[in-house]
């Protein structure tokens, strides 16, 4: 079994757009550092396809 994840345009584009907001108020790494983050989770979403509890820590 393969396990992965599609980012819709839409949804890509709504990253860049938050991304781009918080580099703006905050800096550049913030701004990236949320994205890498998004990517992150999303993997970890990606690998519990059952659905079981997700850490919330950072």
């Amino acid at each position: 079994m393969i396990l992965g994840y599609v980012i819709r345009p839409k949804a890509d584009a709504d990253l860049d757009e938050i991304a781009d907001s918080l580099a703006d108020f905050a800096g550049l790494d913030h701004g990236l550092q949320f994205v890498a983050r998004a990517f992150q989770r999303f993997e970890l979403i990606a690998s519990q396809p059952d659905g079981m509890a997700l850490s919330r820590s950072p």
